[in-house]
Formats: C-alpha cells, structure tokens, sequence
C-alpha cells in the first residue's frame, strides 16, 4: 500500500472528501483492477479472488476500527460542530442570495440538492439589489451563513482564485450557483427572508396559456425541460418547427400577448388534425411534468416578428444520437453524456464502439458524438471519410476536449488552436544568439511539481454566449460558466458568425490557472459551430455536461442535437 503520496484532499465533490465536510472520516482504497481470473503487473501475479478479498476485508475492518474507535468519533463530531460554529461566526458573509433567471426547473433542481443536504432555505421577501443583480421575491432564495451546514455550504458557493498549494490532483473548483449558472451573490447582511422551507418545493408547473388550440401551440424553449417536451412530440410523430430567428410576439386564444425568443418551438395543429387529441394529451403532459410555458394560439399572424408560416420556422427532427465508446474514448465523459440524455430528456443513445466505427451505417444517426480521448489512429481513413460524408449530408459531429484536435489533424474540421511554452520552458537570458541556447537548469525533483503549476485542473471560466445563434438558443443571459480541466485553446473563426460562445477578457471566476492560461483561455473560443455542406460540426474545448451535475452547459449540448440542423452557413453580402 501507499500514502499521502498522489490524492489530495481538496476538491469536495470526492467520496473520500465528502465526508470531511459532514464531521466524518473520509477514507479512499483503491483495489488494483484484475479484468479476468489472473493479471501480471509488476508484483506478480494478482488474482481475482484476491482482489475480492482484499475488498471484503477492507470492508469488514472499516466497521471493526469504526466501532473500537466509536468514542473518539463522537468527540470528532462534537468538536467538528464547535468548531463550524466559530467558522460561521467569523465569516463576513452573512447571507447567500440566488435566483432562478427565468428558469425555475434548473433552480429546483439546486434547491432540491440544497434541501436534500439539510441546507436551510428561506423564501426572499423583498427585492433585493446585489452585486448588479436584481432578486425578486418568487423566484430567490436565501440561504444564512449561521447554520450547522456551514462548511458545506460555504464549499458550495466560494469562489477560491488563491491557494496556499496550486498543485492538485482533481478539480479545483466546486462553486454549485455556477454550475447551474444561476445568478447569486455574497451577502453581509441577512435580508427580509420568510420561514425556513422544511422540505423540497413541489417541482415547479407549466403552464397553458390561452387554452387548447385546434390551431397551433408554441413553447417556450427557456426552461431546462423545453427539449424533453419537444422530444415528447417528436417521438409520437408530431411534427415540429423551431423559431431560428429574430424574437417575436404572439396572441394567445385568450387574448395574451407574450414575446417568445428564438428556439420557440411551433406544433402546429390544424395541418395535422388526425393528431389533434394526441397532441393535447402530450400537451398536458408537458405542462405537468416539465415546468414550460406552453401558447394556445388561434392564429398564425403575430403582432411583431415572424408570422407562423414564415420560413423562420423549421422542421425539428427527432435526434437519432450516437455516442462514441470503446478504447481511447473518456468512458466519464460519455457517461456524463448519456446519464443526461437518459434521465434528463428520456432519449437513449446508440453506444458505438470504435471497434465498430468502421462497420456502422452512419445513416442510422443524426448525431454523433466524440468526446474528450485520445483517438489517434484508432479510426481508420476509410471511417473519416464517411465521417465527412455522413456531415456533409446532414449530420452533426459533436467534439470536446481532445477529440477537437483529432479532428482537426483528420481534417473533419477547420479548427486552430494556440498554445505557448510553460514557464519553466522560457529562457531566463536575452536572445542574443542562436535558438540552441539552452534553458535555466532546474532540479530533476522538482520537475513534476513544476509542471503541475502549468496544468489547469478542473477551474470554472465564464464565456460570453449569442443567443441570437441556435447553440444559444432559450439562455436568458449572455454568460455561462464551463468548468475545464485540459490546456486546449481554441482560437475563433475568421468568420465572425461561426463562434457562439467566447471566454471573456477576465474568464477565470473559481479554481487555479496560472497567469499565462488565463491570458490564453481569455477571448479564446469556448464553442465554435462550421457548416459543412447541409451539416455541422460543433466543437467544444471543455465539456458541457462535466460529471453529469453542470445544468448550465447541458442547455449547449441540447441546443446541439435539436437545433444543429439549423445552423446554415452566412457568407458576406448574401441578401436572403
């Protein structure tokens, strides 16, 4: 066995990190993996049944020392209390304030987390201004620092850019409000708050305005759950448009005038009358149970903006996505993607291994996705060359981290990136001779450690996203947070319209980065979408859906497998 020699113990969201926060002991074993009876390795020969035992062992002294050492646990946790309370006291922050941004489904989802955690909650009462925000009562919450949670609590919304060690193992960032790209703000006074919430809010409703329609209904596309809805309707055979334009304003049947933004999506009723009844029953099922704002409406002609027949409206198809799997692709990175797919929008992906690739009919998908991995040669020529072809008929290829620099080398896509020497890479004299002058001398044992400062691991940036372009569509603000853990800088397009997302001058908002990747991941491209004959290829540096938890990133990946389709190359001085 081996100590206090790799993992450290910083990044809360650990199994072994977790509990240090709950007045517990955190304790990590790793179990060298067998993948069969016997496996060699350096040691030996080791076993699965050894493997198994060690496990079971593991377990059943975990207990034994827990219950021999059960008075000096109980003193941990009253000390532990103690000690929380005097943190709480000494903190200036007085009160954390969150809102919902227009989208209460992806607020409770971080209530419910909050909640779940014994966190106390209280309703904001009055309005409240804070750092250039505005709260309002309905849709904000407070949460007081005094409280028995506090440790957690602070660990949930800090936002740490200096450390004493900048050398970690994982993730150096943990801030949850970002995450879900919710707007909060650190507080040091308790604002007018009513009573604590003793559970979980129910999951927030829908609504129908104007009733049933015979004629045509249209959702909003700003809730989290809006591309569930519109997977609802698609998986019945309903057919579907999408609003790829400017906003525009619409009447209900009863009279209500509403402004939908782009990514509204139009089911129109009358020119599918058969399925009229099953549509008001998915119809109701999406007002119950995914928390959107759904439009009756009686006719087709909109008071501002494009009218329901307009060619601003186009057909959505029901994403066919396949994720690919096997050896060299991030197998965290794939679950992320399939655990949202899966239990967030209840659509199940093809699993396509490498392996694979070369035999599968890419016909069958719309969507394909690589994730970060290293790829190398295990696609062969022959498979990148259909992956062309599959785009340029339609398809959208989805790339993140490493898979980005893959494709660009296979030339799948037009990407470029930037990247500049470490510090301890750079001379320390004047260029005055050849460019074979060698570099300061450093100690041999000092150089991992060195080189672990040039590493960004696991910090949240924040980029500035158009909501004007489809992979933007249904944000209520322009900036959203992507946590990265690689040093790809993406430089965007020459063409001004091809990058939707950009990291802004100042990205970095939690976590370490050095100076010099700061200045690199700042203004680079957080998400740049080509066209590539009636497809395209979304290309992404960071992952949108990191570990599964970032509500806030999952909207870019949506927006990508339902509105790809949409995404049409615009080239100077066309005229329609």
């Amino acid at each position: 066995y081996f100590s206090e020699e790799i993992y450290d113990d910083f990044y809360p969201g650990k199994g072994s990190t977790y509990p240090d926060l709950h007045g517990t002991v955190g304790i990590l074993f790793e179990q060298a993996t067998v993948l069969g009876h016997a496996r060699e390795n350096d040691n030996g020969v080791l076993e699965f049944s050894e493997a198994i035992r060690n496990q079971v062992l593991t377990s059943f002294s975990s207990l034994e020392a827990a219950i021999s050492l059960r008075p000096e646990l109980l003193e941990l946790q009253r000390e532990f209390a103690r000690d929380t309370a005097k943190l709480a006291a000494q903190d200036k922050v007085r009160a954390y304030v969150f809102g919902d941004d227009g989208d209460p489904a992806r607020a409770w989802a971080f209530l419910d987390m909050l909640v779940r955690h014994h966190i106390e909650v209280r309703p904001l009462k009055a309005k409240l201004s804070a750092n250039s925000q505005t709260f309002e009562p309905g849709s904000a919450w407070v949460i007081l620092t005094n409280q028995a949670q506090y440790r957690l609590l602070h660990e949930m919304f800090v936002q740490r850019t200096a450390f004493e060690d900048n050398i970690f193992y994982d993730v150096s960032a943990w801030n949850l409000p970002l995450a879900f790209n919710l707007p909060f703000a650190d507080l040091d006074a308790v604002p007018e708050t009513g009573d604590m919430m003793s559970a979980t809010p129910d999951f927030p409703p829908g609504a129908l305005i104007g009733g049933h329609s015979d004629y045509a209904y249209l959702i909003d596309w700003t809730g989290y759950y809006a591309p569930r809805a519109l997977r609802r309707l698609q998986q019945a055979g309903v057919l579907v448009k999408g609003l790829t334009d400017a906003p525009i304003e619409i009447v209900s049947a009863d009279g209500t005038h509403a402004k939908l933004s782009p990514g509204a999506v139009l089911v129109p009723v009358g020119i599918q009358a058969e399925k009229a009844g099953l549509i008001r029953d998915i119809v109701d099922t999406i007002v119950r149970e995914d928390a959107v704002k759904v439009y009756g409406c009686g006719t087709g002609l909109t008071p501002a903006g494009a009218d329901f027949g307009s060619r601003s409206f186009v057909k959505l198809d029901l994403p066919k996505v396949a994720l690919v799997t096997g050896q060299g692709a991030e197998a965290q990175e794939i679950g992320a993607a399939w655990h949202v797919l899966d239990q967030r929008l209840g659509l199940a992906p093809t699993l396509l291994d490498l392996a694979q690739l070369g035999k599968a009919d890419l016909a069958r998908y719309n969507v394909i996705m690589f994730a970060d991995g290293v790829y190398a040669d295990a696609v062969s020529a022959k498979s990148v060359a259909a992956l062309k072809e599959w785009v340029h008929r339609g398809g959208t290829l989805i790339l993140t981290g490493r898979a980005t620099e893959w494709a660009a080398k296979k030339e799948l896509a037009a990407l470029e990136f930037t990247s500049i020497k470490p510090e301890s890479d750079k001379k320390t004299a004047k260029d005055e001779g050849p460019k074979t002058e060698p570099v300061e001398r450093q100690p041999y044992g000092t150089g991992v450690d060195r080189e672990a400062l040039n590493l960004v691991s696991g910090a949240i940036f924040s980029a500035l996203i158009d909501t004007t372009h489809p992979l933007g569509f249904g944000f209520n603000g322009d900036h959203v947070a992507f946590c990265r853990a690689n040093k790809l800088f993406l430089k965007p397009t020459q063409s001004p319209y091809e990058t939707p997302a950009v990291y802004t001058a100042n990205p970095l908002r939690s976590g370490y980065a050095s100076e010099a990747n700061q200045k690199l991941i700042a203004n680079s491209a957080a998400v740049v979408a080509l066209t590539s004959g009636q497809g395209v290829v979304v290309a992404m540096p960071d992952d949108p859906n990191f570990r599964g938890f970032w509500y806030g990133g999952n909207r870019v990946f949506f927006n990508a497998l339902f509105y790809g389709r949409a995404i049409k190359p615009i080239r100077s001085g066309d005229s329609d």
